[in-house]
């Protein structure tokens, strides 16, 4: 009965469509370059009635920040190709779906200067968690100095040339392979070009700690088949609409086909049409029925009787075990009650 009943409630469409968010998958964190400026990220973010785009780069976290006067894609190409000039073109650009990036105007400029566009899982922002981080950083800069009546930009300036805590060098460091001059008093020696060695180590015994942290309580998914029925999380109404796995774009991102349409997701917004739960093998246990023993023979009941007095000779503790076990013997009227040894494991 308790499996018809599991499976009624995993079929009811009812039921399936307004399932708990699942759990969090461990934390999957992508490959440390080899050099700086070789994979960056970028994002936009609004602040003060102001557009500004962010790009940080994975090998040294360094953040550049810019204002744009509309968030058009012509508005972000003319701002990345100031920053490429300045820094170089990398192998990888990263970003989410935005219009900016997913049009034909940014497809013709990554084929024109010739670097690789890798975009986000929609609807999943921990997919560019770098650009993300990097915005909130920036923001939470820019919000202090105006509170304090400051310039934004020289406290971005300090940010970039303040060490990170277990790498011991700072941003710009990592980037440029020297310090850049703030107000702070400084040694000129100490604004001479040198290359910071054994980052790559430091960053990924940084980013271990952090995976050993945001993987508790996680747990992985299993992969989905091709043509396998899936259910999809929906953003707006909170529901998990009915679909079909059609292709498998990488480790944790597929291509669903859903309300006659096609979208793209990570592994966390899908879960299998039918997922039966595990059963209980103990409850099945205890509802079998129990079997009769055979009837025993003459010889087989006195050798029963024998091995049952020697368990129960072998059970009985002495007074000196009984001290080890470290509860007193309880005395009655007539004998002492000894604890049995096989309690022993519970002291």
């Amino acid at each position: 009965m308790t499996k018809d009943i599991q499976e009624a409630v995993v079929k009811c469409e009812i039921c399936a469509e307004f399932q708990a968010k699942k759990v969090k998958q461990p934390m999957q964190t992508h490959k440390i370059p080899d050099r700086p400026w070789s994979r960056v990220s970028s994002d936009l973010f609004t602040l003060n009635s102001k557009e500004y785009i962010v790009l940080t780069d994975s090998y040294s976290d360094f953040i550049d920040v810019g204002e744009l006067k509309g968030t058009t894609a012509v508005s972000v190409v003319n701002f990345l190709k100031e920053q490429f000039s300045r820094h170089g073109i990398p192998d990888v650009f990263v970003t989410d779906n935005g219009p900016q990036y997913a049009c034909r105007e940014f497809t013709e400029f990554s084929r024109e200067w010739e670097f690789k566009h890798v975009t986000s899982s929609p609807r999943h922002a921990k997919s560019n968690g770098k650009a993300e981080s990097a915005v909130k950083e920036a923001k939470r800069i820019f919000k202090k100095a105006y509170r304090d009546n400051k310039d934004p930009w020289m406290a971005l300036l300090d940010q970039r040339n303040t060490p990170t805590q277990g790498v011991n060098s700072s941003p710009v460091q990592r980037l440029m392979s020297r310090r850049t001059r703030t107000l702070l008093p400084i040694s000129t020696n100490l604004l001479y070009p040198r290359v910071e060695e054994g980052v790559k180590e430091k960053l990924k015994a940084k980013r271990q700690k952090a995976k050993s942290y945001y993987d508790r309580g996680s747990k992985s998914l299993p992969e989905l088949e091709i043509a396998q029925e899936v259910r999809v999380a929906g953003q707006q109404n909170k529901i998990w609409e009915a679909g079909t796995c059609v292709e498998k774009l990488s480790d944790s991102s597929y291509l669903v086909e859903v309300n006659g349409g096609t979208v793209r997701r990570n592994r966390e917004a899908l879960r299998p049409k039918y997922d039966m739960p595990k059963t209980d093998e103990t409850a099945v246990t205890k509802a079998r029925p129990l079997t009769p023993a055979p009837a025993q023979t003459g010889a087989q009941a006195a050798l029963t009787s024998t091995n049952h007095s020697e368990v129960t000779t072998s059970l009985e503790v002495s007074d000196a075990q009984q001290k080890n076990l470290g509860t007193p013997p309880r005395t009655t009227r007539t004998r002492t009650v000894r604890t049995p040894v096989r309690f022993k494991d519970y002291f």
